[in-house]
């Protein structure tokens, strides 16, 4: 004789949940296990979220991870329509370090709604696309280095999506880190573009199914500059919203990026937007946490070694152009209603005034001696 599981109707289901959910966000976690054990009689399988909860976390429960995933599953199974569960059980594929399940759950959240799954899928497809950058950066196979930088251009695109969905739904959520994966994805999409990277994107050439979602229609090369200006505007206003969330430092160390891989293909005079960038994120480091100010010099490390390069090649030719009145054209770096005076760059402007009464100005080197953090956009 075969037993049909309990099961509450959906009102009663919700009403627990509620209570549930307040008791946990009130700190009782005692009562809401208590409560929990309660429905758990009713229904074994709508408890099995609030269950998971407490074996993952270790609360009231002994920390059980594979009954934390085991009762998530269950309670997917029951409410196949809630995002919360797919952040869960994402988290929890998360402990078992199985980045493809965890993916593929924390794809499921963000198409319910869930919005703190994006920013946990785009650290993941971030952290893969870096893999896939570096792997084809190591082989002198063609066909290798056509799979490998397909994927990681696909991903990188993919993480744009998923942080700028994640900044509209709240700017709040995305921390240091997800900022500076966020810069660096629009930043490699760029320089790979002025390299002639950016082929056609196969569907049929991705493992990855949650890759399968992206729009493959990429097509770039080094003669392309309509291809090439796209993804520099993307860049732009991704250091837009950087800086409209708090994040004005990282952002100059970001278009500054983008300037000097101009300045490297034989655009000498976007130094001098790498100049006011590199002044004012000197003098909006004031402003950063005790954190910041340890990290960012190693984490924009390249940036700073990529200045200090160009600055020893065209310096001179930089300071020639300035007494000859021409000056930075930041409208190129930012978007046009927040384009700022040259003269809001107090660092800049002393430069300058500097520069144009006839000094030859010696600047001090912006690195240090370690190594390039930054590099392929590896810097966590």
């Amino acid at each position: 004789m075969f037993f049909k599981k309990a099961v509450i109707d959906e009102n009663t289901r919700l009403q627990y949940a509620r209570e549930i959910d307040n008791l946990i966000g009130q700190g009782k976690s005692k009562e809401a296990h208590a409560k929990t054990k309660e429905l758990e009689k009713l229904d074994k399988d709508a408890a099995g979220y609030f269950m998971s909860y407490f074996y993952y976390m270790g609360e009231i429960e002994r920390e059980n991870p594979r009954e934390a995933l085991k009762r998530i599953e269950g309670y997917i199974k029951r409410v196949p329509g809630d995002g919360n569960a797919y952040l869960m059980l994402g988290n929890i594929q998360q402990y078992f370090d199985d980045d493809e399940r965890s993916a593929a759950a924390y794809e499921k959240a963000v198409e319910l709604g869930n919005t703190t799954a994006l920013t946990l899928l785009a650290g993941i497809y971030y952290i893969h696309a870096n893999d896939f950058r570096n792997q084809a950066a190591g082989t002198m196979n063609p066909m290798q280095y056509a799979d490998c930088n397909g994927k990681a251009i696909s991903l990188y695109i993919r993480c744009l999506e998923l942080y700028n969905k994640a900044f509209q739904a709240n700017k709040k959520h995305l921390e240091d880190a997800d900022w500076q994966a966020y810069g660096r994805s629009a930043d490699m999409m760029y320089i790979m573009s002025l390299n002639g990277e950016l082929k056609k994107i196969s569907k049929a050439d991705l493992n990855r199914v949650s890759a399968l979602s992206i729009g493959a229609s990429v097509i770039s090369g080094k003669a392309n500059a309509q291809e090439q200006l796209y993804w520099r505007n993307q860049a732009v206003a991704v250091t837009a919203q950087m800086e409209e969330a708090g994040f004005g430092t990282m952002a100059e160390y970001f278009r500054a990026s983008f300037c000097l891989y101009d300045c490297g293909k034989k655009k000498q005079e976007m130094l001098l937007n790498a100049k006011y960038h590199m002044d004012r994120a000197k003098e909006l480091s004031a402003s950063l946490n005790t954190e910041q100010k340890k990290n960012y010099p190693s984490d924009f490390n390249d940036v700073l070694q990529m200045y200090d390069k160009m600055n020893r090649q065209l310096g001179k030719a930089m300071q020639n152009r300035l007494r000859g009145g021409e000056l930075p054209r930041l409208a190129l770096d930012y978007l046009p209603d927040r384009v700022p005076g040259i003269e809001e760059n107090k660092t800049f402007a002393d430069y300058l005034a500097r520069v144009k009464n006839g000094e030859a100005v010696t600047e001090q080197k912006a690195s240090d001696t370690g190594k390039k953090k930054g590099l392929f956009g590896k810097f966590f």
